[in-house]
């Protein structure tokens, strides 16, 4: 039973990603910072479809590189979704915020500098020494 509402909830939840991925990304003002939340948390964890999550990672660029959008959060997301469609392409990630299921972090590019990527997009620094992963 449980397992049939699951299936049905995540078969809704596609339609409307689906549907979402021809608009352009919403705002605060469209949707406020919960609707936009739960937007994001659903386009991150949407791993079955590499190419919705890059559509959106596009959208939520356009509104960054426009400086019609600078708050914390939204740069906060777009850091967060690109580490995650690159490890879901089996590439390293750039901000270090994909983490592994025993806690350990996914493969980071130029470890070095990872964290004056993360400060332009606000982000806490981590702590390189600690990371093995390179």
């Amino acid at each position: 039973m449980l397992t049939r509402a699951l299936k049905e909830f995540d078969i809704s939840n596609q339609k409307l990603v689906n549907e979402l991925s021809l608009q352009p990304f919403p705002t605060l003002e469209d949707i406020g910072k919960e609707g936009r939340r739960a937007l994001f948390l659903l386009i991150q964890h949407f791993d079955e479809d590499i190419i919705i999550q890059e559509n959106f990672l596009s959208k939520i660029k356009v509104l960054i590189e426009s400086s019609r959008y600078t708050d914390t959060i939204l740069l906060n997301q777009y850091a967060y979704l690109t580490d995650r469609v690159l490890v879901n392409k089996g590439k390293d990630q750039e901000f270090g915020t994909q983490s592994k299921e025993d806690g350990t972090l996914f493969p980071i590019r130029d470890i070095t500098k990872v964290n004056e990527r993360r400060h332009k997009f606000y982000l806490k620094p981590i702590l390189v020494t600690s990371l093995t992963n390179q």
